[in-house]
């Protein structure tokens, strides 16, 4: 649950009112610096909120898939793209320990007012030591962005992470959701895997491009 408001410093905020994920994100939000990730602006202790700035452009999400949103354009979404793939960088490179967020999709990548990502939600991250090959726990996230062998051994490492990414990308390229109605295949990768083939054969990825652009 979201509120917006207005700090002293007539700074536009947005609350989260903090009951799942509350021990993650407590360790997870002090660690995030970097201009691509959406670390909170402050707490509200008495009453369990993460105090986060407000991004005006809402989610990736919203403008692929929004009823009655403008078509994205081809610069938009490379900005879009190269943001979040820093964000996720941010998150396995320069953080230590490093940081698997478990739930990349276009729904937890806010747009500022410029179209600047931010990588948000970290109620399901976990941390991951250098020592480690993996991590084992119980398989949590987003249906269809999950890579396979995660989701059928739970053992999470950053490779996890960067399949959804691949995933996402996919959405972001095609205009298609992870799932749907709009082609006969059981998920998006499954769509895309022939296409990619012929592309690469010969030359031609028009079949892979959102047909609004």
């Amino acid at each position: 649950m979201f509120f917006q408001g207005i700090r002293l410093q007539q700074e536009h905020v947005a609350a989260r009112l903090n009951i799942q994920g509350d021990a993650s994100r407590r360790a997870v939000v002090p660690r995030l610096l970097a201009r691509w990730s959406m670390p909170p602006a402050g707490t509200l202790e008495a009453t369990r909120m993460l105090v986060y700035e407000f991004v005006p452009n809402k989610t990736l999400e919203f403008h692929l898939h929004g009823k009655g949103q403008p078509t994205l354009d081809w610069p938009t979404r490379t900005r879009i793209a190269l943001g979040s793939a820093k964000g996720l960088a941010y998150l396995h490179e320069d953080c230590n320990p490093k940081i698997i967020h478990r739930d990349i999709k276009a729904a937890n990548i806010l747009l500022d007012f410029m179209f600047e990502t931010k990588v948000a939600d970290f109620g399901l991250a976990k941390f991951f030591s250098d020592v480690n090959t993996h991590v084992s726990t119980r398989v949590m996230g987003t249906f269809r962005y999950l890579a396979p062998e995660y989701a059928s051994s739970g053992k999470l490492t950053e490779k996890s992470d960067v399949f959804s990414f691949g995933v996402m990308l996919l959405e972001l390229i095609s205009g298609h959701k992870p799932v749907g109605s709009s082609y006969a295949e059981d998920s998006l990768v499954e769509w895309a895997r022939p296409l990619l083939s012929r592309a690469q054969e010969d030359g031609n990825f028009d079949s892979l491009v959102d047909p609004k652009l």
